[in-house]
Formats: C-alpha cells, sequence, structure tokens
C-alpha cells in the first residue's frame, strides 16, 4: 500500500478515535446532575457536533496528504457552499419556529379532545412541516430529491389511506349500533331491570349507541345496544311500555 494512503487512513482513524473519546468526556461532564437541565438538554447535540469536527479534521488531513492540489481547492469550495448551506439553515430554522407555533396553537385549541389525541395531532402536523423543510433543504444544498419526494408522497398517501380505512370502519360500527339502539328504545324504559350472561343491573338511560346501566354495587357500565341484541335478555319491567302506535289507533 501507497504511503500516503496508509497515512490518510491512520489519521481518519485517529480522528475517528479521538472524536469518540472527546464527545463521551463532553456527554459526561454537561449530563451531571448538578448542571443546569438547559445544559444536560443539549448535551447529546454538543456531543455530537464535537465527534463531527473531530471527523473533519481527519478528513481534511487525509486529504491533504493524498492529494495537496485538492487540499488546496477545498477552501474555494467551501466558501462557495456556504449560501447554499445557508439558505437549507434559513429554511430549516424557519421550519423549526413554524412547527413550535402550529404545536402549541394545536394543543390549545385541542384541550377538549383526548389526551392522545392532544399527542398526537400537534406531532404529525410537526412532522409534516418537518419533512417539507427537509426537502426544501436538501434541494437548496444541490440533493436530487426526487426519490426524496416520491418518498414523502408515499407515506402521506399510506397515512391517509390508513386513516380513511379506519374513519370507514370505525363509522360502519356506530351505523350498526345506531341501528340497534332505535330497536332497544322499544323494549327498554329508564327505572327497568335487565340481565344478560354476568350482567344485570338497572337501566338509568338509553344513548344513541349504548344503554347506561347501574349493577347492584353501585357501579355504571355502558353496553353497546347490538351486545343486547345478540343475548338472551331477561327483563322486569319498572312500568308497562306504551307504543305511540297503539295511542293512535
Amino acid at each position: 500500500m501507497d504511503t500516503k494512503w496508509l497515512v490518510a487512513l491512520t489519521a481518519i482513524v485517529v480522528a475517528l478515535i479521538v472524536g469518540i473519546i472527546a464527545s463521551r468526556l463532553v456527554r459526561a461532564v454537561m449530563s451531571k446532575e448538578s448542571r443546569p437541565e438547559v445544559v444536560q438538554g443539549i448535551a447529546k447535540a454538543v456531543a455530537s457536533l464535537v465527534f463531527s469536527l473531530c471527523l473533519i479534521v481527519g478528513l481534511v488531513v487525509a486529504l491533504g496528504v493524498v492529494n495537496e492540489t485538492a487540499l488546496e481547492q477545498l477552501p474555494k469550495d467551501v466558501v462557495a457552499y456556504i449560501p447554499r448551506v445557508l439558505s437549507a439553515a434559513i429554511v430549516l430554522i424557519g421550519a423549526n419556529i413554524l412547527g413550535a407555533i402550529v404545536t402549541t396553537v394545536l394543543e390549545q385549541s385541542l384541550g377538549h379532545v383526548s389526551t392522545t389525541m392532544r399527542r398526537r395531532v400537534p406531532a404529525i402536523a410537526r412532522g409534516i412541516i418537518t419533512a417539507f423543510a427537509l426537502l426544501i433543504a436538501a434541494s437548496q444544498i444541490g440533493i436530487d430529491t426526487e426519490v426524496l419526494t416520491l418518498l414523502v408522497a408515499a407515506i402521506f398517501f399510506s397515512v391517509g389511506l390508513s386513516a380513511a380505512l379506519v374513519a370507514g370502519l370505525g363509522a360502519r360500527d356506530v351505523a350498526a349500533e345506531l341501528a340497534a339502539g332505535r330497536a332497544v328504545k322499544r323494549l327498554l324504559n329508564p327505572g327497568d331491570m335487565v340481565a344478560y350472561n354476568d350482567t344485570a343491573g338497572r337501566v338509568i338511560n338509553l344513548h344513541s349507541v349504548g344503554l347506561e346501566i347501574e349493577t347492584g354495587d353501585g357501579q355504571t357500565i355502558v353496553v353497546p345496544h347490538s351486545n343486547l341484541l345478540s343475548e338472551a335478555v331477561h327483563i322486569s319491567r319498572a312500568e308497562p311500555i306504551v307504543d305511540d302506535r297503539d295511542e293512535s289507533v
């Protein structure tokens, strides 16, 4: 092997070892419990930056050993490339700010929904903003984003299709419960006693998709209407059911 390549390889290996040691030391020092939370929060990012800088130094040394002409041209290329990097950085910073604003607005406007939805919806919105920002930043740097664009489009299409299927299946179940509820409401009134399987109690209310029952131990449960129609149910009337159709005859 040529001596130049051996020296270049040695420089890269040494840079990797130094980078690993330095990054671990930085992370350990910044992650101490005595440090402020802000410092602890950026410890991982700073350690990664230290490792990257050490690796860059090793690569530059290796390049200078292998090809001095390329090393002389490197500063000019870096200077010419800086505007693209700055443009990409501006896009990513702007996307981060926009994502934080959107997340805050969504968290405040979704106060009436479940905790899971309050976490997922802002996270999805921020992920979409970040994905588009990464595509724009990559195009600014000069990376061909056609494949990435197709990949992101495929991901969004899959997520949209999955959401549509879930919504459709959920709507079908709700429609079935509503239809069953119309039949149950003709059979039961609040105050009736019902028993089926291992469940027994007094009917408190008849909701659109379920029957609210108070059990003997004081607990309240909601039973889907479809369960009552698919099982044998014992009913003790609190009062006779009056059929409106009979009164009109």
